[in-house]
């Protein structure tokens, strides 16, 4: 029934580009040899013309002749490496899509499907299928590390045959574009092709190298996670400048990285006591940047730890591996759970990440907020002053008022004052009529000022009254 997913349409990318880059690893172990040698080592670069050849070990990809000296052949790995030249991760070159590949190599039919599930998958199949593992004849792991180019080492798929004891695998994701021209691997391959080289006498053992495979992502994922994604959460720590509990003092000491190193000095959320408006809206994008590269990042480790508890649920619950190929099983259990624990950490140290660039998000808001309501409070106190001057001014008015009012009326010609005396004798009348009438007009000013105030007051008080309680 699973064939059916090996006819499913895979994802393309946009750019058309469908081929890719191609090496091989191929290990042997023999009676007699307990060293690596050229001869029982070999890797190389792969022309998409070579891949069947080499998959079905025709031509110059023969398989191994039998060597008196070397002793019988005892099993071995064999790993064809593949990476689309397109940057779209989940693209399957055209050639191993519509070639023999998965067949020769005795791969499940589900491991291209499972190559584009980009949230990352891990799968047992046996054969004859229906078998359970302690009787079957080979059985085959599918892993698929979540899609994170800075620590998914990509996607295994391998096989295992007890009878002949060699792996075939699969493997898309790592880094080949330098190594077909140079024959060497770069990093992660280069790691772990490494890895493969430096366990010789397990080369024959089902486990070794799905457990290689969860060793180098555990790695990549706590490189990742502890150095370059930790240093921007310190980077944010500081450019927001609040939070001082485990940093440095010597922002050099926290930035090696040169851009980081830029960064911390150009967007300072406070210059002073000042809010940086510009540099806090950047600030806004970076943290939530970063936030989203964290809930992306969470994935991997989460996934090796499970992946590890059902590579050990395995390990544990088989009499077939406890001394497969008289390799005792204990040496691969401590490895898985070395692994898990190390993993583990990983996710604690990221979660932490996760709490850490909330709190400088929420800091950097209630920031923004308090600036703001500084600028409310300033703009609130001038117009107090404003008002204050308007006041003094309508008291002014209001003293003078009264008095301009009186001697625009009696010097209207309704009146008719004696002209022989500078001062009229009955000037008098306007200091009777303008003193009591200024007088009145404060009085009632003040009247209402103490009024409105008095409003005004009953009014905060019934608003703080009616507020809903939380």
């Amino acid at each position: 029934m699973l064939k059916s997913f090996q006819d499913a349409p895979l994802s393309r990318s946009s750019d058309g580009e469908q081929s890719g880059y191609y090496a091989y690893v191929e290990a042997w172990k023999y009676s007699n040899e307990t060293q690596v040698s050229t001869e029982n080592f070999i890797f190389g670069s792969l022309d998409e013309s070579d891949i069947e050849n080499w998959s079905w070990q025709r031509n110059s990809f023969a398989a191994p002749t039998v060597c008196p000296v070397r002793g019988t052949l005892e099993g071995g790995i064999r790993i064809l490496f593949a990476q689309p030249k397109t940057t779209y991760r989940k693209a399957v070159p055209l050639k191993l899509a519509q070639s023999s590949v998965l067949e020769a190599l005795n791969l499940p039919s589900t491991t291209f499907v499972s190559f584009q599930l980009s949230s990352g998958v891990h799968t047992m199949h046996t054969t004859p299928d229906g078998s359970d593992f302690e009787s079957c004849d080979q059985f085959a792991f599918v892993f698929r590390s979540p899609q994170k180019w800075e620590c998914s080492t990509g996607g295994l798929s391998m096989s295992h045959d007890f009878s002949s004891g060699i792996t075939t695998a699969l493997s898309i994701g790592y880094d080949l574009q330098s190594y077909t021209v140079s024959l060497r691997p770069l990093a992660p391959g280069q790691s772990l092709i490494r890895k493969i080289k430096d366990c010789h006498s397990r080369w024959t053992h089902p486990l070794l190298l799905p457990s290689l495979f969860l060793v180098d992502h555990a790695q990549r994922v706590h490189n990742y996670i502890n150095n370059l994604l930790s240093e921007r959460v310190v980077l944010v720590e500081h450019l927001v400048g609040v939070t001082q509990t485990g940093r440095s003092q010597q922002p050099h000491l926290d930035f090696r990285n040169s851009e980081h190193a830029g960064d911390a000095n150009s967007l300072k959320l406070f210059e002073g006591q000042r809010l940086q408006r510009e540099n806090a809206r950047k600030l806004v994008e970076k943290i939530n940047d970063l936030s989203t590269q964290i809930l992306f990042s969470k994935r991997s480790p989460e996934w090796n730890i499970g992946c590890n508890k059902f590579v050990l649920q395995l390990l544990e619950g088989s009499t077939r591996l406890a001394n497969c190929r008289s390799i005792p099983a204990r040496s691969f259990k401590e490895v898985l759970e070395f692994v898990r624990a190390y993993s583990e950490a990983s996710a604690e140290v990221i979660q932490t990440n996760q709490d850490r660039v909330s709190l400088q998000l929420d800091i950097l808001y209630t920031s923004i907020a308090q600036d703001d309501s500084q600028t409310s409070a300033d703009l609130a106190k001038a117009a107090v002053m404003d008002s204050t001057s308007m006041k003094i001014i309508a008291i002014i008015t209001a003293a003078y008022l009264p008095g301009m009012f009186v001697a625009t009326l009696f010097s209207m010609d309704m009146f008719t004052w004696p002209s022989d005396s500078p001062v009229s004798s009955s000037f008098w009348i306007y200091w009777v009529v303008a003193v009591p009438l200024t007088a009145a007009t404060l009085t009632g000013f003040r009247l209402w000022w103490k009024f409105e105030r008095d409003r005004f007051g009953r009014r905060a008080q019934q608003a703080t009254h009616d507020r809903p309680k939380g």
